[in-house]
C-alpha cells in the first residue's frame, strides 16, 4: 500500500486515520504494518498501529540489501504462521517499487511463485492496472539475485564470488572499465557530444570515486562497431569496490543523473546495466532499453595473470522500454 499520510499529503495518499480504521475493522489485532521508507519524514511512532509496526528501511528507487530481503521474509513468515488470521500491510512511499521488491521476495521465499519473473508479474497484476509494478531495473535485478540464492536452479545465475547471505566479507572488486551501450548508429553524433560525469557510491552514501577526484583518472572512449556505438569509461587507475555500490552517470550539461545502476559484487558475472536515456529518432521523449553489454573488473583472488576478468552483463529487464517515474 502507499504511505499512510497525514496533513496535505493525505489528500493524495492513504489517510493514516482511515488506514488504521480499515485495518482495525477488517483484521482486529491480527495485522502487522511494515514500513520500508528510510526518509526521516516518513517515520511515525510505533503506537500509531498499537505496536504492530516493523521497519526495513532502504532508500527510494534503490534495491534493498540482500540480507535485508532474507530477514524480512523470515520475520514475515514467522508472523503469518502464528495464526491463519494474520496479515501483512507493507508500504513504502507510493507502495510500488520498494514494496514490490519485498513482496516479490516473499512470494519466492514461500514458494508461492516458482521464479522471479512470475513473482514480479503476480505483484504487478495485483498492485497496478497497467501491469507496471516494479519497473526500476536495479530493483528487478536484485529480486533475481535473491531468487538465485534461495532457489538454486540451472536457469538462474548463481554468484561466483561467494554468497551475500552467509559471507561475513564481500569480495573486493577492481573496476577498470565500464561500457555503456549499444546504441543505434543514428545516435552517434549525439553521443559524440556527450561529456560524461561519473560517480560511484556505497550504500552509506560515501563516494568511492567521482569525475572530479583526479584529472586524468577517468577517460572516455566512443566507438562504433557492428552497426552500434558505445561509450567506454576507462579508469587509468583501478577503482576498488565491495558490497553493494551504485554507478551514476550524467551528461555534464544536465543537472540530473541519467543512469543509476546498483550492483552487488557477489554477482559481478551476472549484473545488469542501464544506459543513458537517449531520445529516439523523431521523438525526443522516448527512451530505449539497453541490450547486454560487457564491462571489466579485476578480482584479486581470482586473477593470477593480472589481466581484467570479463564481467558478463545480463539485462533482466530488456523488455521494459519505459523509464520509471513513480516513487517506491
Amino acid at each position: 500500500m502507499g504511505f499512510p499520510a497525514i496533513g496535505i499529503e493525505a489528500l493524495f495518499r492513504n489517510p493514516r486515520r482511515q488506514v488504521r480504521k480499515y485495518l482495525d475493522h477488517q483484521h482486529g489485532d491480527s495485522y502487522r504494518v511494515v514500513n520500508l521508507c528510510s526518509e526521516s519524514e516518513r517515520q511515525y511512532p510505533c503506537k500509531t498501529f498499537d505496536g504492530r509496526l516493523v521497519c526495513y528501511p532502504f532508500k527510494d528507487h534503490t534495491p534493498p540489501p540482500i540480507k535485508m530481503m532474507l530477514s524480512f521474509c523470515e520475520d514475515s513468515v514467522e508472523w503469518l504462521k502464528e495464526s491463519k488470521e494474520n496479515v501483512l500491510a507493507v508500504h513504502c512511499k507510493a507502495g510500488k517499487g520498494r514494496t514490490g521488491v519485498m513482496v516479490s521476495a516473499l512470494l519466492l521465499y514461500t514458494r508461492a511463485c516458482a521464479n522471479p519473473d512470475a513473482a514480479l508479474r503476480l505483484y504487478a497484476k495485483a498492485r497496478t492496472i497497467d501491469g507496471r509494478g516494479v519497473t526500476i531495473p536495479s530493483q528487478r535485478r536484485f529480486v533475481h539475485h535473491f531468487a538465485a540464492l534461495i532457489t538454486p536452479a540451472p536457469t538462474l545465475p548463481m554468484p561466483i564470488l561467494g554468497n551475500p547471505l552467509t559471507d561475513t566479507h564481500s569480495p573486493l572488486i577492481k573496476l577498470t572499465r565500464i561500457r555503456l551501450g549499444p546504441w543505434s548508429l543514428s545516435y552517434r553524433s549525439l553521443i559524440d557530444r556527450l561529456v560524461l560525469w561519473l560517480v560511484i557510491e556505497k550504500r552509506d552514501g560515501s563516494v568511492v570515486m567521482q569525475s572530479s577526484d583526479a584529472p586524468g583518472r577517468l577517460r572516455t572512449r566512443k566507438t562504433g562497431e557492428w552497426n552500434a556505438c558505445y561509450v567506454e569509461l576507462i579508469f587509468e587507475s583501478a577503482v576498488c569496490v565491495d558490497n553493494d555500490f551504485v554507478i551514476r552517470v550524467k551528461d555534464t550539461r544536465s543537472t540530473h543523473f541519467k543512469l543509476a545502476a546498483w550492483i552487488c559484487t557477489h554477482f559481478m558475472r551476472r549484473v545488469s546495466h542501464q544506459s543513458l536515456s537517449l531520445p529516439a529518432a523523431g521523438s525526443p521523449t522516448d527512451t530505449q532499453a539497453p541490450a547486454p553489454s560487457p564491462a571489466h573488473a579485476n578480482h584479486p583472488t581470482n586473477s593470477t595473470s593480472g589481466n581484467p576478468i570479463e564481467v558478463e552483463m545480463c539485462d533482466f529487464t530488456s523488455k521494459n522500454k519505459n523509464k520509471s517515474t513513480g516513487g517506491g
